[in-house]
């Protein structure tokens, strides 16, 4: 990441590749709800 020509656009391609769309982005919430509780999902999110 340091290496890259612009960073935040790097980051942002990162974050897309991850979650491409609303739908992946909701699901993984779920997940996460249902892995994590309390205090720990809240940060999460």
């Amino acid at each position: 990441m340091r290496l890259a020509e612009n960073p935040d656009g790097y980051v942002k391609y990162l974050a897309r590749k991850q979650i491409p769309d609303k739908i992946s982005y909701n699901t993984r919430i779920e997940k996460v709800q249902t892995w994590y509780q309390e205090e720990l999902c809240t940060k999460l999110e």
